[in-house]
């Protein structure tokens, strides 16, 4: 059984509210089903900044090559493909065409390459938003051996701040940010974004 976990809280960190990777966060997990014994996992984003968990995308399973994979995307509008008999990155690259909190993940090791989180008390654009690329279900053609799937360009403006999580009388949530708001890329990258996929 393969899992995506959500992200850690607060969502986006401020330095000093969670340190290290904040393992098995924006992971995926692989479970055995009868004894939910763990046999492998890979953190999609070590220390999410972002908000882009890996519980909201879907695990499509499918052969090809005689390689049994998992194909998996999550809210940082990347997609992620698994050998699923032991988690060992076989390709990663971008669903979005729009994305500005790393450069590149390394489409062979998964190592997110230039990290660019956002920062206490600056307000900022992050591409995707904290919904991501707006998850939908994908369909994978034995025919032409590709996956298919939609993404939308929605970027956001987040202003990091600290906070203290609501725990009583129930727990809230706790992003570490303010003043969220979902916007549409800068013009000139939609327009690149809208001729690059016609």
């Amino acid at each position: 059984m393969f899992w995506g976990t959500a992200n850690p809280a607060p969502d986006y960190d401020w330095g000093e509210a969670r340190p290290g990777d904040n393992l098995y966060t924006s992971s995926v997990l692989a479970l055995d089903p009868d004894t939910g014994q763990l046999k492998w996992h890979y953190q999609e984003i070590p220390h999410d900044d972002w908000d882009y968990d890996s519980g909201l995308g879907e695990s499509l399973v499918l052969e090809r090559d005689g390689k049994m994979l998992l194909v998996h995307q999550n809210k940082s509008g990347f997609v992620f493909v698994y050998d699923r008999t032991n988690g060992k990155i076989q390709n990663v690259w971008p669903m979005n065409h729009v994305y500005n909190w790393v450069e590149r993940i390394d489409p062979k090791t998964g190592e997110l390459i230039g990290r660019n989180p956002p920062r206490l008390g600056k307000r900022r654009s992050s591409a995707p938003g904290l919904l991501g690329p707006e998850l939908e279900l994908g369909s994978y053609s034995p025919k032409t051996r590709l996956w298919y799937n939609t993404a939308m360009e929605v970027c956001e403006e987040v202003t990091v701040e600290k906070q203290t999580p609501v725990l009583e009388p129930a727990a809230g949530l706790f992003f570490g940010g303010d003043q969220v708001a979902s916007i549409p890329p800068a013009a000139r990258r939609m327009a690149t974004s809208m001729r690059a996929t016609r």
